[in-house]
């Protein structure tokens, strides 16, 4: 969600007249959006900030702000440790970002340049770096449009799974309106996007005036010019036959679906609060697979919650094996301040955390590795989404990502692309003309 929090302030500031460079050195602006979700992510938000110490003291006209979940969970208590920082902004005020650096440095907004910088080293949970800096009015956009977008159709969540800080930092659910969701899309379908993702904590519980998230993807999938919508998160305690109809029947979504189990256990389910039973939650896999055709199955288990016992795991790792999902992110325990879970402390042993989260890995890559292989031989349409020299590389509606050799000519098209080799985390193909 911060990369999509973090395009849309960046397209806000871009429609005042900025334009975007790539170079930090030059700017006067440098804006950080932190992740607080796992402690690891904070404190790389808080190294990201620290990097900019000589930048921000080289000249006393810069400005260095921190914005998103950290910032919200730190507050202005983190200036103590960090004094060069001279806005913080929590995530709860994430839409009024723009509005709020223009008000506090008393920017002429039609003077200045944008530059962006991202830091992905927290994975799916991103810290992104982003940097303003002079420049004549009337600048624009440089970057070229995304083939593939993120698109926040909700924000905070309501579910309070007792190891999540989201609902502390983010606040409580509320669905976008439909009409701004589809405005976005539009405009970013006009500018050459292809592939959507819609965005939430729990995007199943999306509800605005009477339109749930099924009726949402309708209205998206009626877009012109739209090839592919997908949506994570899902929640199993939300997903239901409505939404599982219309990703079969819908031609635009996406057949993958990414359903966090986090534990095969159902005590430690019930610690967790995460409201739904290991019976029920196979029970969801059975009636998407019976569903939706072809469709990729890929979820999240949590290692070394606070009092996970060996027969817990165990329960989870015959649960991963079981459900036959096409890949499975392994995450350990992260205590969060503020969350029920830290009341129970981080009782599992460092060692054992890790001897556990290096046995599931190993299942989960075995099982990612053996799901691609029943691709070899196989053509499949691959949406081509990006060039890394000269490589392409797309995905699969299914999700599986695709590296082939192409030209940058066939970028944003769908291709048929005949698998030759398989890795664990991505399939090697060339291009059927």
């Amino acid at each position: 969600m911060n990369v999509a929090d973090s395009s849309a302030i960046t397209n806000e500031l871009v429609s005042y007249g900025l334009i975007e460079s790539a170079i930090s050195e030059d700017a006067d602006i440098i804006i950080i959006n932190t992740c607080t979700v796992r402690d690891h992510a904070e404190k790389l938000a808080l190294t990201e900030a620290g990097k900019f110490k000589a930048w921000r003291k080289a000249k006393k006209e810069r400005r260095l702000v921190l914005i998103g979940c950290a910032a919200e969970r730190l507050g202005e208590g983190v200036k103590k440790s960090f004094p060069f920082i001279d806005l913080v902004i929590g995530s709860k005020k994430i839409e009024e970002v723009p509005a709020i650096i223009a008000g506090t440095f008393k920017l002429q907004i039609a003077d200045f340049k944008l530059t962006k910088e991202n830091d992905d080293s927290c994975g799916q949970t991103n810290n992104n770096a982003t940097s303003y800096q002079p420049s004549a009015p009337g600048g624009e956009k440089v970057s070229p449009a995304e083939v593939s977008a993120y698109v926040n159709i909700m924000r905070g969540c309501n579910n309070f799974c007792s190891y999540c800080i989201v609902p502390y930092v983010r606040g409580a659910e509320v669905s976008i309106p439909a009409a701004g969701i589809i405005a976005e899309i539009e405009t970013l379908v006009g500018n050459g996007t292809k592939e959507v993702t819609l965005l939430g904590q729990n995007v199943n519980s999306y509800h605005y005036q009477g339109l749930d998230f099924a009726g949402l993807l309708e209205k998206v999938n009626g877009i012109d010019g739209l090839l592919r919508i997908r949506y994570m998160t899902n929640h199993p305690k939300d997903i239901n036959e409505r939404i599982i109809g219309a990703i079969a029947r819908l031609p635009k979504a996406c057949n993958h679906i990414h359903l966090p189990m986090q534990s095969g256990s159902d005590r430690v389910l019930r610690l967790m609060n995460r409201q739904y039973t290991t019976a029920q939650y196979m029970d969801i896999v059975r009636k998407i697979k019976a569903t939706i055709p072809g469709v990729s199955v890929t979820s999240d288990v949590l290692i070394g919650f606070p009092e996970e016992t060996e027969r817990d795991f165990q329960e989870t790792y015959d649960l991963v094996e079981k459900a036959g999902f096409d890949f499975c992110y392994v995450f350990r325990f992260s205590a969060r301040k503020g969350t029920a879970a830290y009341a129970l402390g981080d009782r599992v042993g460092k060692e054992e955390k890790k001897a556990r989260h290096i046995k599931m890995l190993s299942l989960t890559n075995r099982i990612a590795s053996e799901s691609n292989k029943r691709f070899i031989g196989r053509t499949v349409e691959v949406l081509a989404e990006r060039m890394e020299g000269p490589r392409m590389l797309g995905k699969t509606s299914d999700n599986g990502a695709v590296v082939f050799l192409c030209n940058e000519s066939l970028l944003g098209k769908i291709v048929k692309v005949r698998i030759l080799e398989t890795k664990v985390h991505s399939l090697i193909g060339e291009i059927v003309l």
